[in-house]
């Protein structure tokens, strides 16, 4: 069944991660946050933003938030309504170190497909998520047949 798969998949690929960072002090979800402020840095992130990147609550962000700050890897800085959130020039330099790497899962998990396998892969995954996404928001008002 696809979501047995999807779910390996899933569970595999973060676990990879985890294990590589783990050496760096660091886990998959950190990381992800750090490469969003990374990628988006200049701007005035807040945590309602890493909320919605990573689709969890605030209570769980909060924890993240905290665990990157006591590394020394983010800053957070008060505005007028919200603390706005920068990675820290010991967060640049970890991820510049590190963003390479983040790959080497998918290459070997993409080994032998052409590119537009890729893309069409890529494709159906992304309709899987808007489907799921659908779904989730109207999850008692439609049951899922199984």
């Amino acid at each position: 069944m696809i979501c047995e798969q999807v779910k390996k998949l899933t569970l595999y690929m973060k676990t990879q991660l985890d294990n590589k960072l783990r050496k760096y002090n660091l886990t998959a979800t950190q990381f992800i946050v750090l490469e969003y402020l990374f990628e988006n840095e200049g701007e005035s992130i807040i945590q309602k933003d890493i909320c919605e990147l990573l689709e969890i609550k605030h209570t769980t962000v909060v924890g993240i938030i905290k665990r990157l700050e006591e590394k020394g890897l983010i800053t957070r800085t008060k505005n007028k309504q919200s603390k706005i959130i920068n990675i820290s020039s010991k967060g640049r330099d970890l991820y510049n170190r590190l963003s390479g790497r983040r790959y080497d899962v998918e290459e070997i998990l993409l080994n032998g497909f052409t590119k537009e396998e890729i893309q069409d892969m890529e494709e159906k995954l992304n309709k899987m998520y808007a489907n799921i996404k659908g779904i989730s928001k109207n999850i008692f008002r439609k049951p899922i047949l199984l």
